[in-house]
This record gives structure tokens, C-alpha cells and sequence, in this order.
């Protein structure tokens, strides 16, 4: 007989701070999944804002929320590495306050797992929404959905070359490959280092459903931000070339032709983000 996918234990990670007003549609929404066997470990990293009386209030409700408070914030880096950590169950997914996700999101990646025991991860299709209005992405959202299946040297390809939004780092893993491949590393595209290293133990499974619904609002100055913070000589042009040193650094990376078109690639497209928000922030500067 196979086993019952209920009998299964999924962790959702929630890391957390100042999660208002956004976090009660994001808990909401995970603790109606139809996987009923969840722990939902919520790391409050010290917040201000009344994220501390909501989740307290959630976790009095639902004996599957854990809520925990840091005494002060350690860093987005280090919340995430907590609630991994302290994760139970044999699959984890991390799960952003802004995000939201429909209630077989769970059900539907958990099977597809089940089903490829050669998949490492699985993710949903992903839709966009600046608050209630969809955000049209056409040339990157399948990036951020589409399996990759092929040799492990083909899917880091694929994966680096256009990576999307990263949104799979948002997908469910087998919680024992996540373990050994998390690093908190201070550059940008460090949670891509992570999902290259994924890639070493298996593949990534796809689930062809619109299950996921990820928070736009705020992220241009968020990647304004991101692009600009390495201050060194290479950082000011190529945002990427810590990343791009990390992975092709990689033992399990073919370090080949096609390699390093993918990360001429990436890196192309990165340095001509960097320069649209310089142009982009000079006019605003402009204005009166």
C-alpha cells in the first residue's frame, strides 16, 4: 500500500517582520489549506506593528501555529534559517507575509513530490497582484514555475539564464535537501546560490495550476535598493558577479560554453535593471 499523503507532515515557515497589513490574508489563506497536517512556525523578528497580537491570536485558535518572537530582530537572512531549523516535517516551504496561496497549493506540490521521488522541489504556476490588480509579467513567470527535468548541467543552465522572480524559492522541498543547501550569504542572488545548489541532489518538479499569488506592491524600490547595495568597483556595474563567482565555483556546475553564456545572460539582463533604476532615479530627483 503507498502512503497517505495525510499522514504527511508540512512545515510552512513564516519569517516575519512588521507584517501588517498584508499577513492575516497570508496566514489565512495557509491555514485553509486542504492539507490538513500542518505546523505553520511563524518568526517574529521583533515587530511593531500589531503582527505580535495577530499572530498570538491565530495561534490560540489553530494548535498548528507555532508563534515565536525574536527578543530582537536578527536579520531576514537568520529568521529564514530559523524556521527551517526548527521545522518537523519531512517537506518545508517558506511562505512571504505579502503572499498568498490557494487552498490545494499544498496538496497539489505534496502529490506531485510524492509521485517523482526524483524531484527535489515542486512549484505552482504563479500569479502577480499589486494588492487586487494582476501584474502582467509575461517574459519572466514562467521562469518561475517551469520544471526543470532535464540532465542536472541542462536545468542549472535553464535556471541561471533566466531565473524570473525566484518565486520557486517560495516552492515545497524535501526539508533534508533544503538543510544542505540554505547559506546566508551577504550578496545579491543569494537565494538563487540556493536553488542551484537544489539542483545537485534532484530535479524540480512543475504543478501547471495557478496556486500561488505573489505581493508586487513595493518591489520597485525594493530592487532599487538590492541593485545598488554592493558598493564595490564590480558591484557598481554587475550587480550579479558575487553570485556569478559563487556559482561557477560550484562543484556540481559544468564549467563549460553554455555556462557561461547563461551567466553572461543574466548578468546582462541585471546590469541593464541597474542602469533603467539609476535613469529612473535621476528623473525622480529631477522633478519638483
Amino acid at each position: 500500500m503507498g502512503v497517505n499523503p495525510e499522514s504527511i507532515l508540512v512545515s510552512v515557515g513564516v519569517p516575519v517582520y512588521n507584517g501588517l497589513p498584508h499577513l492575516r490574508r497570508a496566514l489565512d489563506t495557509l491555514v485553509a489549506q486542504t492539507h490538513c497536517n500542518l505546523e505553520i512556525i511563524i518568526s517574529d523578528n521583533a515587530s511593531t506593528d500589531g503582527t505580535e497580537a495577530l499572530c498570538g491570536e491565530l495561534a490560540e485558535r489553530d494548535p498548528r501555529v507555532i508563534y515565536l518572537r525574536n527578543a530582537e530582530n536578527i536579520g531576514g537572512g537568520l529568521n529564514f534559517e530559523r524556521v527551517l531549523n526548527l521545522a518537523r516535517g519531512e517537506f518545508f516551504m517558506w511562505a512571504a507575509h505579502d503572499d498568498w496561496w490557494a487552498p490545494e497549493f499544498v496538496e497539489a506540490n505534496l502529490n506531485n513530490l510524492l509521485a517523482h521521488p526524483e524531484y527535489v522541489a515542486s512549484m505552482s504556476r504563479v500569479g502577480y497582484r499589486d494588492g487586487d490588480r494582476a501584474v502582467w509579467m509575461p517574459f519572466i513567470e514562467r521562469a518561475d514555475w517551469r520544471a526543470l527535468t532535464g540532465s542536472p548541467a541542462a536545468n542549472v543552465r535553464h535556471y541561471v539564464a533566466n531565473s524570473g522572480m525566484n518565486s520557486r524559492f517560495f516552492a515545497l522541498y524535501r526539508r533534508d535537501i533544503l538543510l544542505k543547501c540554505f547559506r546566508i550569504e551577504p550578496y545579491l542572488g543569494s537565494d538563487n546560490a540556493t536553488m542551484v545548489r537544489t539542483l545537485s541532489f534532484g530535479k524540480h518538479g512543475e504543478v501547471n495550476r495557478l496556486l500561488f499569488f505573489r505581493g508586487m506592491a513595493g518591489e520597485s524600490a525594493r530592487h532599487l535598493s538590492m541593485l545598488t547595495a554592493d558598493r564595490t568597483f564590480p558591484g557598481r556595474f554587475l550587480p550579479l558577479w558575487r553570485y556569478s563567482k559563487r556559482v561557477w565555483g560550484m562543484p556540481h556546475v559544468q564549467r563549460d560554453v553554455g555556462m557561461i553564456i547563461s551567466l553572461l545572460v543574466v548578468n546582462g539582463i541585471f546590469a541593464a535593471m541597474l542602469g533603467i533604476a539609476h535613469v529612473k532615479e535621476g528623473l525622480r530627483r529631477l522633478r519638483p
